[in-house]
């Protein structure tokens, strides 16, 4: 098998080498022709311009000088004829000579065919496919000079052919040092080939050697021969590929290589060992390659800052996730802080180097910056507790706003804005914990510091933004404050109305009631500081809160035509029956918020808050004389029927609205 698979690849070398060889003798025949022809007409052209003039000067008896008949002749001066030493062969012209493309074909061909007859001398197959690959790599080298280039090739089909013969007859595992370390320079060569030419075979090569050293590292393992050459070609490849600008498809090949690298890795045995620091170095790699180019190419770099941000992080993370030395959140969150810190450098590197600072940089700027906050708010979720880590989000924000006071960039507020989002998901962890009566925290700590606290701070991130005139990062705190808000001032009410015992206490109809109050009430804040500022999120909110909070009501009043609240238990029904706070207290909000509106010229919203607000009171008129004690039958019916009776009378009346006014 061996034997037949040698002859395979000789027979295929030798005829891609007769071939070429034929080729070029026929090119040198016909060129040869073409020459002699060329010469031969103009001969005949000479001697036909001459001969008129030869018969005048014969008439006359003038000799030709001989600088005319130089002058007349296009053919160039001879060189001096030199005599032949003794025994000299005489040079036949006719006869054909060899060029010297066919002699560097030859040279190639022996090249690479040389190493397969020592397997008739009896050497191992391992050495002879190892110096097959050399020989090959070297082919590569010479191929940089531009008479040489066609060994490029010579060298890309060799290594195929001397790769597939040592996989095929299993030197690989027979010996992988001896496979491998051929393949590492067969890497390098063909990186290099392909750096200074930028012609196919020295990617080809590259490609080649990687996946014969990732095959037999599958087979054997990462941690070995294997694994060193195809660490030694993705190093290469992502060196090489971040030196130009026209080589980034190779800088991401090799990301994607080592990703594919710690995969195959991962799974072998040697992973619980040798999986942390393989992983360091590839992330510390394309973070040195990034701290090296992108400050020297600026805006074009971007392809190696996202590399740059990307390997480390994804190792951080996937240390940290699958147990093995970030395993501690205090030491991922270490490592994270750290990268932030190098990336904050290599931006300022970056930016200083420019007139234009950050905006000279471009896309680039925008993955720096978004790879540091990234990195920040990853340190503070892993090493604080939802409770603190919520508003220290809240707090980088506020960071993020300060650097855009001072170095005015889009990516900044958009840092701000993912910090709110952040601290949104955040909060919401902070109230489940609240509600879950969660042993290790207090519930009014829980609601001051994860909570009011982060609200608090995105009122301020909502001011800072509105001095800067960034209007839609504005917007977004101010949406962040006001929904933290509502959910603090909830789950506040919440802890109040069950005593502390959440989890044991069904929400009664007061306690359901209060929770409107408390949106109403908000929506009145709302729209009565609507009009400020350039935001208009705030009346928005408004809107929002007050329909959700009058649908809620006017449906928790329609439950009482059912045994719902009744199920709900006594004390909220005690409550109801001495103070009536269950309807009176939202009632009276929304005819306030009516008030407001009215004022404001608000037709539309004025009506609706008036309606709610209305039927409101008659429903808690009629409530109060339902659960009267010692009131005869015939008041609740006629006590509800002229409470009713009166709101839509109070509907229907003159100056609900500022447009009814004055239409009158």
């Amino acid at each position: 098998m061996a034997y037949a698979l040698l002859t395979l690849a000789l027979a295929i070398v030798a005829a891609a080498g007769f071939v070429h060889l034929w080729r070029n003798q026929r090119a040198m025949r016909e060129e040869l022709a073409a020459l002699k022809r060329t010469v031969t007409a103009l001969e005949t052209r000479a001697a036909v311009v001459a001969a008129p003039r030869k018969a005048r000067r014969a008439e006359l008896g003038v000799v030709a000088p001989v600088s005319d008949i130089q002058h007349l002749s296009p053919v160039a001066e001879p060189a001096p004829i030199r005599p032949l030493r003794a025994g000299a062969a005489t040079i036949d012209i006719d006869q054909p000579t060899l060029s010297p493309a066919t002699l560097r074909v030859l040279a190639l061909a022996i090249a690479a065919t040389l190493p397969a007859f020592a397997l008739f001398f009896g050497v191992a197959a391992p050495a002879v496919v190892s110096f097959g690959l050399l020989s090959a790599a070297a082919m590569l080298v010479v191929g940089l000079r531009a008479d040489w280039a066609i060994a490029a090739w010579a060298g890309l089909f060799s290594a195929t052919a001397w790769a597939s013969i040592g996989y095929g007859l299993g030197a690989s595992l027979a010996s992988p040092i001896a496979f491998a370390l051929p393949l590492a320079a067969l890497s390098v060569a063909g990186l290099t080939h392909l750096y200074v030419k930028r012609v196919p075979p020295g990617a080809g090569a590259a490609l080649l050697a990687a996946v014969m050293a990732l095959a037999l590292a599958s087979e054997t393992s990462v941690i070995g021969p294997g694994g060193l050459a195809f660490g030694v070609a993705v190093c290469a490849a992502a060196i090489i590929g971040a030196l130009s600008i026209k080589l980034e498809a190779l800088h991401l090949a090799a990301f994607g290589a080592a990703l594919l690298g710690l995969f195959v890795l991962s799974g072998q045995p040697a992973a619980a060992i040798w999986f942390t620091p393989v992983t360091t170095w590839a992330g510390a790699l394309f973070l040195a390659i990034a701290a090296l180019r992108v400050p020297q190419a600026g805006a074009r770099a971007a392809t190696l800052a996202g590399t740059g941000v990307l390997a480390p992080m994804g190792a951080i993370a996937v240390l940290h996730f699958a147990g093995h030395g970030l395993a501690t959140p205090l030491a991922a969150a270490a490592a994270l802080l750290t990268l932030a810190g190098v990336l904050a450098a290599i931006a300022t590197a970056a930016a200083m180097r420019r007139e234009r600072g950050l905006a000279a940089l471009g896309l680039t700027a925008w993955i720096l910056a978004l790879g540091a906050w990234a990195s920040v708010a990853g340190a503070l979720a892993l090493a604080l507790p939802a409770p603190f880590a919520a508003p220290a989000l809240v707090a980088l924000s506020l960071a993020a706003l300060g650097l855009n006071w001072r170095f005015r960039h889009a990516a900044w507020r958009a840092c701000a804005i993912l910090s709110f989002i952040a601290a949104g998901a955040l909060v919401l962890r902070t109230a489940g914990m609240t509600l879950s009566e969660d042993p290790r925290w207090p519930s009014w700590a829980l609601i001051l510091v994860g909570l009011a606290l982060s609200s608090a701070l995105c009122a301020g991130g909502a001011y800072l933004a509105h001095r800067q005139s960034a209007h839609f990062t504005a917007s977004a705190a101010e949406a962040a404050a006001i929904a933290i808000g509502i959910i603090a001032a909830n789950v506040a009410l919440r802890v109040v109305c069950t005593g502390g015992v959440v989890l044991l206490t069904p929400i009664g109809f007061v306690e359901a009631c209060l929770h409107i109050s408390v949106w109403a009430a908000i929506a009145l804040s709302l729209a009565y500081f609507s009009n400020q500022g350039a935001s208009k999120v705030r009346e928005a909110a408004s809107i929002a809160l007050a329909f959700w909070a009058g649908f809620v009501l006017l449906l928790a009043g329609a439950m009482w035509l059912t045994p719902y609240w009744a199920d709900r238990g006594d004390g909220a029904l005690a409550l109801l029956t001495h103070h009536a706070l269950g309807v009176v207290a939202p009632a009276l909000l929304f005819l306030a918020l009516w008030w407001v509106w009215r004022t404001q010229e608000r037709d539309m919203r004025a009506r609706g808050a008036f309606i709610v607000g209305t039927l409101s009171l008659a429903g808690a008129a009629a409530l109060a004389l339902i659960r009267a004690e010692g009131a005869p039958d015939w008041a609740p019916a006629l006590g509800g029927a002229a409470a009713f009776a009166s709101a839509v009378a109070a509907n229907f009346s003159a100056g609900v609205t500022r447009g009814t006014q004055s239409s009158k």
